[in-house]
C-alpha cells in the first residue's frame, strides 16, 4: 500500500471521524430525497422505484463528495461524467411500445434518473434547500396528470407516465 500513500489519495487518510459522519449524513439525505421520488414511481408500478432512484442519488452524492476531496481532481469533470453515465442508463430504459400508437415508453422514468442524480450532486455541494426544492418540484410534476385541471390543459392522453 506504499503506492496508495504517495498518490493523490494519501490525504484521505487524514479525514476525521466527524467528517466521515457528516458525509454519511449527506449520503443518507441523498437516499431519502431520491427514495421519495422513487416511492412515487414505485407506487404507480414503474420499473425504477425507491431502491433504484435512492441508489442513483447516493452514488451521485458519494462520487461528488469524493471528487471534491481529491487534491488534483476537477469536480466539474466528475459531475459531468455522472450526467453522462445517467444519460446512458436512462437511454437503456426508453423503448418504443409494440401497441398500436407506437409511443415511447420510459421517458419520464429516465428523466427521473437524471433528476435524482442531480439531487445527489446538490446534496454533495451542500445545496440542501435546492436539492429539497428539486425533489418537491419533481413530485409535483409527477403528480400533475392526476389533477383534474391537467386534463383540460394537457394535449396528452390521460395516462400516467
Amino acid at each position: 500500500n506504499d503506492m496508495a500513500d504517495t498518490s493523490l489519495f494519501s490525504h484521505l487518510n487524514k479525514i476525521s471521524a466527524f467528517m466521515e459522519s457528516y458525509f454519511i449524513l449527506k449520503i443518507f439525505l441523498a437516499f431519502v430525497l431520491g427514495g421519495v421520488i422513487g416511492w412515487e414511481r414505485e407506487n404507480i408500478g414503474k420499473i425504477a422505484g425507491i431502491r433504484t432512484l435512492g441508489f442513483i442519488c447516493v452514488a451521485s452524492c458519494a462520487i461528488s463528495i469524493l471528487s471534491l476531496m481529491l487534491e488534483d481532481a476537477d469536480p466539474t469533470r466528475m459531475i459531468s461524467l455522472i450526467a453522462l453515465g445517467i444519460g446512458f442508463l436512462g437511454g437503456a430504459i426508453i423503448f418504443l411500445s409494440e401497441n398500436e400508437d407506437r409511443s415511447l415508453q420510459g421517458v419520464t422514468t429516465a428523466a427521473c434518473l437524471w433528476v435524482v442524480s442531480g439531487i445527489g450532486v446538490l446534496v454533495a455541494l451542500k445545496l440542501y434547500l435546492l436539492a429539497t426544492a428539486s425533489m418537491l418540484l419533481t413530485l409535483f410534476a409527477l403528480k400533475l396528470p392526476s389533477f383534474p385541471f391537467w386534463m383540460r390543459v394537457s394535449k396528452k392522453k390521460s395516462r400516467r407516465t
